[in-house]
C-alpha cells in the first residue's frame, strides 16, 4: 500500500477529480481515488463511501482507534455521511508516527491527494489541531500485514518491516514511538526471485536463500 501510494507522491499526481489511467490503475485524481488506488480497490470510491457510518457502513472499512493505527490505515472526515450536505469531505493515508511524536499518537506522517494546484504530497500533521481532530481512523480489513508481497513483509502490529535490499541482503526496519530506527541487515542473502514472509510478532522470517534453502 505504502509503495503504491508513494508513486503518486513522487510523481505529484495532480488533483482534478476526474478518472484517468494513472500509476496503479484507473482511479479518480482526488483524495478518495488516491486511497482507492493505494488499497487496490476494484473501483474508485468517493469519500463518503469510506465512512463506516455511511449507508450502514461498508464491511471492508472498520473504524479503529488512533492509537491502534498501523501504516496503511486511513483518516477520513465526513460528519454526516451525506454527500449532498455540502460539508467538507477528505481522506488521507496514514504512513506512521512522526519522529517527534514521542508516543503521543498526535503527530502523524501522512500521504494525501490534497487539492487543486497542490496534488499528492507527504506531510506531518497534528491530529489534535482543529483541522484534524474530527477525522476518524479506519482500517481496510483486507490488508494482511503479516503476508508478503514484492519482497516486503510487515508484522501484524505494523511496527516491523522486513525487505530484500538490491544486494540480496534481508533488512529489518522497526518503528517505535519516536520514529523508525533501521534499516539494518539481519543476515542471509536472498535469491533474486524470493518472496519473504514474517509471522505476526516478527520472531520468524522466511525467505529462499541463494543456495535454494
Amino acid at each position: 500500500m505504502l509503495a503504491r501510494a508513494k508513486v503518486w507522491v513522487d510523481e505529484n499526481v495532480p488533483y482534478t477529480q476526474n478518472c484517468a489511467n494513472l500509476p496503479g490503475g484507473y482511479y479518480r485524481e482526488d483524495c478518495s481515488g488516491f486511497i482507492s488506488m493505494a488499497w487496490e480497490l476494484t473501483s474508485s470510491l468517493i469519500t463518503t463511501e469510506f465512512n463506516p457510518k455511511y449507508n450502514g457502513g461498508d464491511s471492508r472499512f472498520r473504524a479503529t482507534s488512533r492509537t491502534a493505527m498501523v501504516p496503511g490505515d486511513a483518516l477520513v472526515y465526513d460528519a454526516s455521511g451525506n454527500p449532498a450536505d455540502g460539508l467538507h469531505h477528505h481522506i488521507v493515508l496514514f504512513v506512521g508516527w512522526s519522529a517527534s511524536d514521542a508516543g503521543q499518537h498526535r503527530y502523524a506522517n501522512i500521504y494525501e491527494e490534497s487539492t487543486f494546484g497542490v496534488g499528492t504530497i507527504a506531510e506531518t500533521i497534528d491530529l489534535n489541531s482543529s483541522d484534524w481532530n474530527a477525522f476518524t481512523a479506519i482500517h481496510y480489513v483486507n490488508m494482511v500485514a503479516s503476508a508478503s508481497r514484492n519482497g516486503v513483509a510487515i508484522t501484524a502490529a505494523g511496527n516491523d518491516v522486513f525487505f530484500i535490499a538490491p544486494n540480496g541482503q534481508v533488512v529489518h526496519d522497526w518503528g517505535l514511538s519516536d520514529g523508525w530506527h533501521g534499516p539494518a541487515a539481519i543476515g542471509g542473502t536472498a535469491r533474486a526471485d524470493s518472496p519473504i514472509s514474517v509471522n505476526a510478532d516478527g520472531s520468524q522470517v522466511v525467505f529462499i536463500d541463494t543456495n535454494g534453502n
